[in-house]
């Protein structure tokens, strides 16, 4: 693990000091970058992730190199996150934002911004270089939006991290959310690559479907940290009025997401057509396909009920503050529940 982390450190060195010296000829700044550190960029990633970062190096001059490199350091350590539990993935986050932070304070000496508000700016600017020299081949697309998807996944724990020192239980939660974003995963990807079967196109959609459920649980998590941060109008939230309207949305809107996840899985039905131009090999995958979709739709459903379940006990204020929390809590829910019914409803192409 030592090893490990000052690997991470020699590598946000080499950032800094790409980003720290003035632009000179481009020989002589990688003489002095190699004389500094003595550290080829290529080196410092493992074998099976040199593809994404080697298609930034050659063919993108203007990118600042040291920004990818950071951003590629982030990605190396979310492919194991993002898989582990949420004490993982906030232990990852904390990593995470040191790293940014410290190089967020070489390239801006003394600002006074917050830890959590220096990391932030710097992911801001590492994507604003990204888009800058952005590339729209599908090998372009799928290294762009991937890397959004390394920046989404640090800013939903760095939310959560947040709500957890007002509500620890909430790790409960967003456990349950694990579950239920699987599940997401599983139906809505598969539904991407059944309408993009055989095209070039399905690697970039795939993964731009996969970052708008991400998008959705992003914003959401600003959403109930304001609402622990008690950033609404408590008067409001407790009269019965408000109170039944809330009440009358959230249920319509689980019923929308069901009755969404049902229409798009009926809408997937079988070319049989298709025997005549594809090889056995495909057809035997197309069909795998359409069978995934159809045994998706019911644990889909159970793992949106299991997530309900526990979202609902939160928050779990007392007192006079606990009609309004509540109420603000199920409002915050019923949106996030209306954006994703439009994720699933968006993972077919148009037409």
């Amino acid at each position: 693990m030592k090893k490990f982390i000052f690997g991470v450190i020699a590598i946000i060195i080499v950032g800094i000091v790409v980003v720290a010296i003035p632009k000179h000829k481009k020989e002589k700044t990688s003489q002095e970058v190699e004389e500094t550190e003595n550290v080829d960029s290529t080196n410092n990633v493992r074998e099976d992730d040199s593809d994404r970062l080697a298609f930034w190096f050659p063919h993108h001059d203007s990118l600042n190199h040291g920004f990818v490199l950071v951003a590629e350091q982030l990605w190396k350590l979310d492919s194991a996150a993002a898989k582990s539990n949420t004490r993982g993935r906030v232990v990852w986050y904390e990593k995470c934002e040191k790293i940014l932070s410290h190089c967020f304070d070489s390239i801006h000496p003394g600002s006074n911004l917050s830890e959590t508000q220096k990391a932030d700016s710097m992911l801001t600017e590492i994507e604003a270089f990204l888009e800058q020299d952005a590339d729209y081949t599908t090998m372009g697309m799928i290294s762009n939006i991937s890397l959004q998807n390394d920046f989404l996944i640090y800013r939903t724990a760095a939310e959560a991290s947040s709500i957890h020192k007002y509500e620890p239980t909430f790790v409960e939660e967003l456990n349950a959310w694990d579950g239920f974003q699987k599940a997401l995963n599983d139906f809505c990807l598969s539904v991407v690559f059944w309408d993009w079967f055989g095209g070039s196109g399905a690697g970039p959609a795939a993964l731009a479907e996969q970052n708008a459920i991400l998008q959705c649980r992003l914003d959401d998590l600003k959403r109930v940290h304001k609402q622990y941060n008690r950033d609404y109008d408590m008067r409001i939230l407790s009269r019965d009025d408000i109170e039944k309207a809330i009440d009358e949305d959230y249920k319509k809107a689980k019923l929308e997401f069901r009755a969404t996840v049902e229409k798009v899985s009926k809408s997937i039905t079988k070319n049989e057509n298709v025997k005549e131009y594809l090889s056995e090999d495909r057809l035997t995958t197309y069909n795998e396909l359409f069978n995934k979709i159809q045994a998706y739709e019911k644990p889909l459903i159970k793992a949106f009920d299991d997530w309900l379940k526990v979202r609902n006990r939160f928050p779990k204020d007392e007192g006079s503050a606990q009609r309004a929390a509540k109420n603000k809590h199920k409002e915050n829910t019923t949106l996030l529940i209306e954006s994703l019914s439009k994720c699933i409803s968006d993972s077919q192409a148009e037409g």
